[in-house]
């Protein structure tokens, strides 16, 4: 299932390659979102950073962004368990791999809403009348 953020970009992480255990070679691009926000009745702040892992094709996207651009961001989840061979006990890790990226603007999304909105006339709505409604003097 592909999940989907909308953030600024607080930091982009440099190109990393690695050696798997069958001796290939595979890279690897971390993005950090700043998603921070503020409980708006008790004005506190609270700090919120996820950090997401792009791999191989995927680091090609991550180009043409900066520090401070606001972006769309599509992601999966993806948990595996490790065992430590020494004490047997069981771990487990949570990454949040990148599937893509892409520039969004909140303020055309909002005035997109608006236009929906406002672009169609409101319905109106007139009861009709009849000679038996002008009798009842029922309160319901």
């Amino acid at each position: 299932m592909i999940f989907e953020i909308t953030g600024v970009i607080h930091e982009i992480g440099a190109l990393q390659t690695f050696q798997a255990k069958d001796g290939t070679q595979f890279v690897k691009q971390q993005v950090i979102l700043n998603k921070t926000r503020t409980d708006e009745n008790t004005q506190r702040v609270y700090e919120n950073y996820p950090s997401f892992e792009f791999v191989q094709d995927k680091c090609q996207q991550l180009g043409g962004f900066t520090k401070g651009d606001f972006v769309k961001l599509r992601f999966d989840i993806n948990g595996r368990k490790y065992i430590d061979r020494a004490t047997g006990q069981e771990r487990y890790f949570t990454t949040l791999k990148g599937v893509s990226m892409e520039p969004y603007d909140p303020d055309m999304r909002q005035a997109a809403a608006q236009d929906n909105r406002t672009g169609q006339p409101a319905p109106t709505f007139a009861p009709q009348q009849t000679e038996e409604d002008d009798n009842e003097d029922l309160p319901f």
